[in-house]
């Protein structure tokens, strides 16, 4: 189901007149009327709206503090909400840090599993607005700040933000800071040496096929058989990189061509060629393409951060391979890995 949880702080009411308790450490809230953090309301009619768009399934409503937060959850479930959870700290709400709240809301969200996380862009008790950043850093995930309208397509959000000079328009995509976070993992356990294959017999026109799958490039992708050899490989790994290397030929590949992947083998190799139709790379940027961070020209912001190719570099010579590029400016560019050939036992197709 696709979800969105929004943060219900409560506060005392903004029409009433605060008074600071005699020993300075906070202000009275005995028989003064509390109410949802206005910031807070404003996020969760957001949140219905989106919801109204068939941007989601449901609205969650979640406050962490006292036993009397109910009310204000109540008051969310009024206003719209689906569901509404506390997670009741008693008196400790008065001294609970921000850290401490992000990560009980870091618990609730692996628990229920939302898509989207909001909250108001500050509270009116203490000013603060530091829960909703430290949750998307504990959580992984990229975050819009000082939001005045959320447009969802997928797994990307559209948001209207306030700044100095007046408005700005922003894209944050969970599944692109996914892969980035991924991407830079496996490249800190090459460069350590963590990355260790679990070799297993596997047919290269499996690996290619569960790449191309992968991808869902099944109607992009043309794929050439003219052997069909078997290789000893981690099958994660090696999937990896084929796919790595489709994805970089349908990146730079002109709109309406087709990326060809051609299998055959040597007596020692077993080589996959993924060829693309896109502009090709000079003879100096050959090798450079698969260092980190590198993108090669014309690259665009959608394009990726430059770690595809290195780490698929890292993969094959794991698995005791290896991967080049050819090309010709103008003309394409052909990625190639080649694999040692495993012998075939008697009971499987040579």
């Amino acid at each position: 189901m696709k979800r969105i949880l929004v943060g219900i702080k409560r506060v005392v009411d903004y029409n009433v007149r605060v008074r600071v308790k005699p020993d300075g450490t906070g202000v009275v809230t005995d028989g003064v009327k509390m109410s949802i953090n206005p910031f807070d309301e404003i996020a969760l009619e957001e949140a219905l709206r989106i919801k109204e768009r068939g941007g989601a399934q449901e609205v969650l409503a979640l406050s962490v503090g006292p036993s009397d937060s109910q009310q204000q959850l109540r008051t969310a479930l009024a206003m719209g909400a689906d569901r509404a959870l506390l997670v009741d700290v008693g008196q400790a709400a008065a001294t609970l840090e921000p850290l401490a709240t992000a990560q009980i809301f870091l618990k609730v969200v692996e628990r229920e599993q939302p898509f989207m996380v909001i909250v108001g862009k500050q509270a009116i008790d203490d000013d603060n607005s530091q829960t909703g950043p430290m949750l998307a850093a504990l959580w992984q995930r990229p975050q819009a700040t000082f939001a005045s309208k959320i447009t969802i397509e997928g797994d990307k959000a559209t948001v209207m933000r306030e700044v100095d000079a007046g408005l700005e328009t922003i894209e944050v995509e969970s599944g692109r800071l996914d892969r980035l976070v991924g991407d830079l993992l496996d490249l800190s356990r090459l460069e350590a040496g963590a990355a260790a294959p679990a070799p297993e017999l596997w047919s290269v026109d499996d690996l290619v096929r569960d790449a191309v799958a992968s991808l869902h490039a099944q109607d992009h992708v043309d794929v050439v058989h003219s052997a069909h050899p078997y290789v000893d490989v981690d099958a994660v790994q090696i999937q990896r990189v084929l796919a790595n290397l489709i994805e970089n030929a349908l990146k730079f590949s002109p709109p309406g061509t087709r990326v060809q992947v051609r299998v055959n083998a040597t007596r020692a190799e077993a080589i996959v060629r993924v060829v693309d139709q896109g502009p090709g790379l000079p003879p100096d940027q050959l090798d450079r393409v698969f260092s980190a961070f590198y993108r090669g020209p014309g690259a665009t912001s959608a394009a990726g951060a430059g770690l595809g190719l290195a780490i698929a570099r890292g993969f094959a010579e794991a698995n005791g391979g290896r991967v080049w590029a050819e090309s010709r400016p103008g003309q394409g560019a052909t990625f190639a890995l080649a694999l040692p050939v495993a012998e075939v036992p008697a009971e499987l197709p040579a």
